[in-house]
């Protein structure tokens, strides 16, 4: 069938230049204004931390508190590339699929968004700890047959996998230590047509 086959971002290597650095705190501030790219403390921490936006800022939090705030972030045009020391580069489409909207939360109790969206795919099977961050913010633990949606992030912790089927019959295979990012997923059952967008990040 006519089906492209789904794209995925990841982290890239960085170009050299001039590029704002970390200090050595828990609480690390970069401002977007200055037009430089952020270094963040590592390539683990940018795959395991968790991204929101706080007004027109990025605040990007680590699992053991480390916090590195990109004041302005959102209200710069482009805003500016995450590296990490290992030579990673996260583009702001990236961070941005992995950046919930700020009115995430609204929605949780309720569960709304997941309830009134169409499913794109199921788990297939999986192994280890798998888990996924629905739309609305929720968090919730993955098995055999759970429906996944678009603007969904399946996350997956050490030892984990997943194969994900999905509504074209296309699968998608995550292993451990991963998020992926069910950015879009347009198809057509009636003409086998359409087309996704996915983006992966790891170390």
């Amino acid at each position: 069938m006519a089906y492209p086959t789904p794209t995925a971002g990841s982290l890239e290597s960085a170009p050299a230049g001039s590029i704002q650095s970390p200090a050595l705190s828990g609480s690390i501030v970069f401002d977007a204004a200055s037009d430089s790219p952020v270094m963040l403390p590592d390539g683990q921490f940018a795959s395991d931390a968790t991204y929101r936006q706080q007004g027109d800022d990025l605040v990007l939090t680590g699992p053991d508190g480390t916090t590195v705030t990109v004041e302005g972030y959102f209200l710069a045009d482009p805003a500016p590339d995450l590296l990490t020391p290992e030579g990673g580069r996260m583009t702001p489409a990236l961070v941005d699929s992995f950046t919930p909207p700020e009115t995430t939360g609204q929605y949780a109790q309720a569960g709304q968004i997941a309830q009134a969206a169409e499913a794109i795919g199921q788990v297939q099977d999986l192994s280890g700890q798998v888990t996924v961050v629905r739309a609305d913010g929720t968090r919730e633990q993955l098995a055999a047959g759970d429906a996944v949606f678009q603007g969904d992030v399946v996350e997956t912790a050490a030892g984990g996998a997943v194969n994900l089927l999905f509504v074209d019959e296309t699968t998608f295979a995550l292993g451990a230590d991963a998020r992926l990012a069910l950015d879009e997923m347009v198809f057509n059952p009636a003409t086998q047509t359409g087309s996704s967008s996915f983006s992966v990040l790891r170390v």
